[in-house]
């Protein structure tokens, strides 16, 4: 790390958490994290001393920070096969698809089928929205990863520094869905359905939500939300018309 500002490593974690520091120095603090082990070591010291009193764990802390350079390389290796081979399993696997995706919807309730659509649909972010290495995109490997508390804890964070990013609110609710914790992914969902937005998914998942969670009123809630979205021809329009027909 070389600032020359901040000569005092700890002065310089403590305003970044502070927001005390410009867009271009948090931006490079988020950097730092990423390519610099020691520097992320002594930003998982830093924190471990808060969330202390917290009673959250410091290796479990300091672990969050050091998969965040550890773990950025990760590759997989792609193994070629034969055209043929590959046209014969695409066929074979669509024909299965369809036919055990035609029994599961006509089979199953409003409520597995949202379970369905979140487990299908809601377990994998894409790592390229954004062009830089900050701290959302980490939340994002680590939801990715379906290391589910690591991701909300940094996007949560992410969010606290920049409260007008709707997929840090988006992403949390995902988050809180995928734990199945109901509550709070619904709050999340509602911030998000109030942002102005081109395309705004906040609406469907808190239907998605809502029938997953199942309890009282919330299929009665979902019926509505899901008729609105048909209706304006909104984001999850062609779902929201097979999960309404299932409450009919």
């Amino acid at each position: 790390m070389n600032n020359d500002q901040y000569k005092d490593i700890n002065k310089y974690i403590e305003d970044y958490y502070r927001n005390t520091l410009d867009e271009e120095q948090k931006k490079r603090f988020e950097e730092n994290i990423i390519v610099d082990p020691v520097f992320a070591e002594k930003v998982a010291f830093y924190l471990s001393t808060i969330i202390a009193a917290k009673q959250l764990r410091r290796d479990e802390t300091i672990q969050r920070f050091k998969e965040i350079y550890y773990d950025q390389k990760q590759k997989t290796k792609v193994v070629s096969l034969r055209k043929r081979y590959v046209y014969i399993i695409s066929a074979v696997a669509a024909i299965l698809i369809f036919v055990v995706g035609y029994l599961i919807f006509f089979q199953a309730t409003a409520q597995e089928l949202a379970q369905q659509y979140a487990d299908s649909h809601l377990s994998q972010i894409s790592e390229t929205m954004g062009k830089t290495n900050d701290s959302l995109q980490i939340g994002i490997s680590y939801y990715n990863r379906q290391k589910y508390d690591s991701a909300l804890y940094i996007l949560q964070g992410f969010y606290a520094h920049n409260p007008n990013s709707y997929r840090a609110v988006e992403y949390s609710g995902q988050t809180y869905l995928l734990l199945k914790d109901y509550d709070n992914a619904i709050k999340q969902f509602d911030i998000l359905s109030k942002m102005n937005l081109e395309i705004n998914k906040g609406p469907f998942y808190k239907a998605i939500t809502l029938l997953e969670r199942n309890k009282n009123n919330d299929k009665q809630q979902a019926k509505i939300l899901l008729q609105k979205i048909v209706k304006e021809n909104a984001y999850g329009n062609e779902e929201a018309k097979a999960l309404w027909k299932k409450l009919k």
